[in-house]
């Protein structure tokens, strides 16, 4: 038994993509949370985080560069957790002349 077929899954990677479905996220960012907080925090910090997600990006909306140059920084508001995953896959794939 493991903690996974505890809480009814059959494994890690089923759990993980429970929730991935659960709160709308890719799997992808499912997995570099998971893997950047560690396999301890799956039923906590994992959770808490995509919970945040939640909360974040309901507040987040685009803002072009122009006004991010000019605006104080206390007015500026940050892109969400999503579109920080976008834009780290954007530049993954980015290929230089």
């Amino acid at each position: 038994m493991s903690v996974y077929t505890d809480n009814g899954f059959q494994n890690r990677n089923e759990y993980l993509q429970n929730l991935a479905e659960e709160y709308g996220v890719d799997r992808d960012t499912v997995d570099s949370l998971a893997d950047l907080l560690g396999e301890s925090e799956d039923f906590d910090g994992l959770v808490s985080s995509l919970q945040d997600m939640e909360v974040i990006d309901d507040r987040s909306y685009s803002v072009p560069l122009q006004t991010l140059a000019s605006a104080p920084f206390y007015e500026i508001e940050f892109p969400s957790i999503r579109d920080l995953h976008y834009l780290a896959e954007q530049a993954r794939q980015y290929q230089p002349l």
